[in-house]
């Protein structure tokens, strides 16, 4: 039951609303993987989707320049492996037949092809490097390019490209449609990053002179199955309640028919976060390809503050996400969950209540995310002091639990079927018991016989699991 009082010099003004203080949340352990650096070294900046239990990574950078491959990253239950695609490798960068070295930019993957758009092609200045003195010398130019990669072909195709150079978008695959859907993002951003030795020391945004482009709220579409040849624009006055313009968020797709979006900023990293989450429908629409109609989900309770969203990840109809307040290094990345109602029909009214999960990954930013399973994969990424990591650390945020003689526990959804048991997801605020066999009350709730797992009273508090 909820025996903990607030108020006696242990867990000092934390427990206002009751439930669970601060100082007790249950946080999954972050786990770095064996052999997770075994590879070809460190990434950063890299995007990458999540195809089953695989992240399939374009762009971003390495310790020897920037990267023009693709890059599997399989992540099993204990273990990973490492796949470098056939017939990709950082080219030299006169090569037009694959995607120049990007960052910034999208990729989505369906229907066995990774899509690769927009961002900022990059080159390394090797005579800087002697004549100028700096370590690094990059120059970032808006790229309007599209490409797709066909996964048993292994062959890279050049798609229709975007009316502008386009930055820090978010870009779906709708597998039934064939239809490839663009939103938000920046129009035109240009940026030169130089990283001499004294500034190494420093945040890397002292080394960055940028020309900030144009945030857009422009929804695009571009129909594969007919083999547009051009993208399509959605107005806003065609398209419901639209969310302002943004950059740095984050949506994925929650169903065939139903996206998610949150957050992002309408202007340069903490200046103006977005807390707000829209789900976009799509259908389809004769000759046209697709209609799409925004709806904005009323939230309830404390929303996070999410300048930048580095991923979503769908687990049914729970969305995982992490999050950051800016690009400056005032804050470390967190984790939470949202909890969407059941989505509306009709037009009705979209519901949801966010909730903290962990405090993420301290000291690292320019990571690839994904969610397989109920696991949350971080991948690479670099530190305040510019220096870039090649491991992979995971943390289990499962809620299922195995009934009768199975104690299948990992929650890994591509383990091999001898592996897996026979698993439900526990009811609402509770969580396996320690045999894994049954549910119990979560922390901060308790049993009150009539009524399961209800929050603690104002003023106590429950910090561990059970009834």
């Amino acid at each position: 039951p909820c025996g903990g009082r607030c108020g006696n010099g242990l867990f000092p003004s934390l427990c206002g609303l009751g439930g669970l203080p601060a100082a007790c949340k249950p946080e999954a352990e972050w786990v770095r993987m064996p052999d997770s650096s075994s590879w070809i070294g460190t990434l950063r900046r890299h995007r990458a989707a999540v195809v089953g239990n695989t992240l399939v990574s374009f762009g971003g950078a390495h310790e020897a320049g920037h990267v023009r491959r693709v890059i599997n990253l399989t992540v099993h239950t204990r273990t990973i492996e490492w796949d470098v695609a056939a017939g990709t490798t950082d080219v030299p960068f006169s090569t037009h037949t694959i995607p120049e070295a990007l960052d910034r930019h999208a990729v989505a993957a369906g229907n066995g092809m990774l899509f690769v758009s927009g961002g900022s092609k990059r080159w390394d200045d090797g005579a800087s490097l002697v004549s100028e003195g700096l370590l690094d010398h990059s120059q970032g130019i808006p790229a309007p390019d599209v490409w797709w990669r066909d996964f048993a072909r292994g062959e890279w195709t050049r798609g229709p490209a975007f009316d502008q150079p386009l930055s820090r978008h978010q870009m779906l695959y709708v597998d039934s449609l064939r239809l490839l859907i663009v939103f938000g993002g920046v129009v035109g951003e240009q940026t030169m990053w130089y990283a001499s030795p004294q500034l190494r020391q420093q945040p890397p945004s002292v080394a960055v002179q940028q020309a900030p482009g144009n945030v857009t709220s422009q929804l695009l579409s571009l129909d594969i199955a007919r083999n547009s040849f051009a993208w399509r624009v959605h107005p806003a006055s065609e398209t419901g309640s639209p969310p302002p313009a943004r950059r740095d968020h984050g949506m994925i797709m929650l169903t065939d028919s139903t996206a998610v979006m949150f957050g992002g900023s309408s202007g340069d990293g903490a200046a103006s976060p977005h807390e707000d989450v829209f789900l976009l429908n799509v259908s389809p629409s004769g000759q046209q390809g697709a209609s799409m109609s925004w709806v904005k989900v009323s939230i309830r309770g404390t929303a996070p503050a999410a300048g930048l969203v580095y991923g979503l990840g769908a687990v049914g109809t729970k969305v995982l996400t992490i999050v950051g307040q800016s690009e400056q290094w005032i804050h470390d990345p967190e984790v939470w969950e949202l909890s969407l109602d059941p989505l509306p029909t009709g037009g009705g009214e979209a519901g949801g209540e966010w909730r903290f999960m962990s405090a993420g990954v301290v000291g690292r930013r320019g990571f690839a995310m994904g969610v397989t399973g109920a696991r949350v994969v971080v991948w690479g990424g670099y530190s305040p002091e510019v220096r870039s990591f090649s491991d992979v650390i995971v943390a289990d945020f499962c809620n299922d639990y195995c009934t009768g003689d199975n104690e299948w526990s990992d929650c890994d959804l591509h383990a091999p079927a001898t592996e897996r048991g026979v698993c439900r997801r526990c009811p609402v605020n509770m969580v396996p018991a320690a045999d894994r066999t049954s549910c119990v009350c979560a922390p901060g709730f308790e049993d009150r016989g009539n009524i399961r797992c209800v929050r603690c009273p104002v003023g106590m508090y429950k910090s561990a699991s059970g009834n």
